[in-house]
């Protein structure tokens, strides 16, 4: 999970995001905490456990309404609560804007349901030290025979595009709801976060992609079989006996983490990411696996020898 990269290690803002998550109905969260892993000689966020957990057993639970996705109701009553675009085929619009106003509310201020998921969320600087959608320019055009900076050149034109076309009426909206001075940063900000931080909930009503805070700071297995975590979506009952670390009664969907094995005490929670190449991974989350079993297609002789020339230049100066 790239998307915790940037390593702040203020503890103060991630316990606030459990106090906060804990007050509004998420259960079990005494059995995780938030730690930091060496990786590839980084310091990256995650999840670990506080004490040996059993093969099976229901870990932690988020309730709905700490599941911000397009359909929920405080994106439905805000000014985005309609705004459709063609880029939606690309992200849930109103669930970007909604996301890039908040956080510059905040910003300027004003308060937030958000806060503390807000606070604990990564700042374009540090998407920056990894997101190809931040990348430079000139390293891409490098880079261009890759077919994954072809789509990564396609990707930002349409970020960019969009607020281009549609930022004066998406700016008076953002005004209303206190975001003063909204601009294309905080829109390719909230762009990147919703789509790297996202888990699929279409069993939710309304469907589409769902950000969850604190099950977010699970990072990627390296393969399928080194996860340690599972998701379900969850509707409770109408009446529960549950104990007290499941959910509480009523119709209220849940996000779900259950261990796929048993873990340690201490020991990071993992989480797969799919089956995919790392060519899809370094789109969307900002990282490649080492391991990666799924090849990329070949590149031809020419685009070899340009590349290893643009290494030995690289290399050498």
């Amino acid at each position: 999970n790239v998307t915790g990269a940037g390593c702040r290690s203020d503890g103060r803002l991630l316990a606030a995001l459990f106090t906060w998550a804990s007050a509004h109905g998420a259960r079990g969260l005494n059995h995780v905490h938030a730690a930091y892993f060496w990786k590839h000689g980084r310091r990256i966020r995650g999840l670990a456990a506080n004490s040996n957990l059993t093969d099976g057993r229901q870990i932690f639970a988020v309730p709905e309404q700490l599941i911000l996705r397009p359909g929920h109701p405080k994106v439905a009553e805000s000014p985005f609560g309609t705004v459709t675009s063609w880029f939606d085929r690309l992200g849930p619009t109103r669930l970007i804007l909604y996301l890039a106003a908040q956080r510059r509310a905040l910003q300027n201020g004003h308060q937030s349901f958000w806060e503390p998921w807000l606070r604990c969320l990564p700042t374009a600087e540090e998407l920056a030290l990894d997101h190809p959608v931040y990348a430079d320019e000139q390293l891409l055009m490098s880079f261009a025979v890759l077919p994954i900076i072809q789509y990564l050149d396609v990707l930002r034109f349409y970020i960019t595009e969009a607020w281009k076309q549609h930022a004066p009426i998406w700016i008076t909206l953002a005004e209303q709801c206190g975001a003063h001075n909204m601009d294309f940063e905080d829109w390719r900000w909230a762009f990147v976060v919703a789509q790297a931080r996202s888990f699929s909930a279409d069993g939710l009503p309304g469907g589409g992609p769902a950000l969850v805070p604190v099950a977010d700071l699970a990072n990627a297995a390296s393969h399928f079989g080194q996860r340690s975590l599972t998701w379900a979506w969850v509707q409770t009952p109408d009446t529960s006996t549950h104990g007290s670390d499941a959910p509480v009664a009523g119709k209220v969907w849940w996000q779900v983490a259950k261990a796929t094995r048993s873990i340690h005490d201490g020991a990071e929670l993992l989480q797969h990411y799919g089956n995919n190449t790392n060519a899809h991974f370094l789109a969307i989350y900002g990282f490649m696996q080492a391991t990666n079993p799924l090849m990329l297609p070949q590149l031809n002789a020419t685009s070899c020898r340009y590349l290893r020339r643009l290494a030995a230049v690289d290399i050498h100066g």
